[in-house]
């Protein structure tokens, strides 16, 4: 199934990560404030807003087998994006 998350998610220092024992989804709506890291280990996290993602300055990663989607037609912050795995 799928998680969708309209408020905003403030974990001070802290980081989120996407993972669980199955894939499934998550969707961030809201502009989030937290400043750790933002990591998807497993299934999708999709962003509908261009601070989604939380802080910047920590940036992002993708594990090999994980997705990030983009949606909204908005602009994204500029933010570190790793991405793991083969094509």
């Amino acid at each position: 199934g799928t998680l969708s998350v309209n408020d905003a998610i403030s974990l001070g220092n802290g980081s989120l990560i996407k993972g669980g024992a199955s894939g499934g989804g998550v969707i961030l709506n809201a502009a989030n404030s937290y400043t750790g890291t933002t990591s998807v280990t497993i299934g999708t996290l999709q962003i509908s807003n261009a601070n989604a993602l939380g802080s910047t300055t920590a940036g992002t990663t993708v594990t090999s087998g994980a997705a990030l989607t983009l949606t909204g037609g908005v602009t994204y912050a500029a933010e570190a994006l790793t991405l793991n795995g083969s094509t």
